[in-house]
């Protein structure tokens, strides 16, 4: 019997900490993971209260290269790019409604800005936010600015074709 009862200490123990790491934890849940620029994107904190002890109204969110992501330690990094600002409750959860920028193709992740996060994460002012599991896919927007310019030249050449037609013409008139 003390053997059971040990054991669910423990388990009860182990599981209370874990619980207790999970919720200062600060992360993003999105709407989808996958949008083209100038799609709307909704995320939010996960959890309830994720922000509960911030003094401050908003968060800054970063987009970032999914395969640069560990290098970036800086807010100041110019391959983030400004998505807009995390929104927080009375509760202390985040929201932002965001449009997908002009970016290339890929995977990318997020980055939160929160100076007043850092006395909680070992000095960090500059945060991952996820998605937490794999990455947010930016997917070609569906243009196709090679169509754009085979367009384009198929114009010039046909304007250089009428030029040429009309000097042609025009040369077998005079000599006439």
């Amino acid at each position: 019997m003390s053997r059971a009862l040990f054991t669910f200490a423990v388990a009860f123990v182990a599981t209370a900490i874990s619980a207790t790491s999970a919720s200062g934890a600060l992360f993003l849940m999105f709407s989808g993971t996958q949008a083209k620029p100038g799609d709307s994107v909704f995320v939010q904190t996960g959890g309830r209260g994720a922000l509960h002890n911030m003094s401050t109204s908003s968060v800054r969110v970063f987009f970032a290269p999914a395969d640069e992501a560990s290098a970036i330690t800086s807010p100041k990094d110019t391959r983030l790019v400004y998505i807009g600002r995390l929104r927080i409750d009375d509760e202390g959860n985040g929201y932002l409604h965001f449009k997908v920028p002009e970016v290339a193709a890929g995977d990318y992740t997020t980055f939160l800005h929160c100076p007043r996060c850092a006395s909680g994460s070992a000095g960090r002012e500059l945060l991952p936010g996820g998605p937490v599991v794999g990455s947010f896919v930016v997917m070609n927007s569906g243009r196709r600015p090679w169509l754009l310019v085979l367009l384009a030249a198929g114009a010039a050449v046909a304007a250089i074709g009428t030029a040429l037609a009309w000097m042609i013409r025009r040369t077998r008139v005079v000599e006439q």
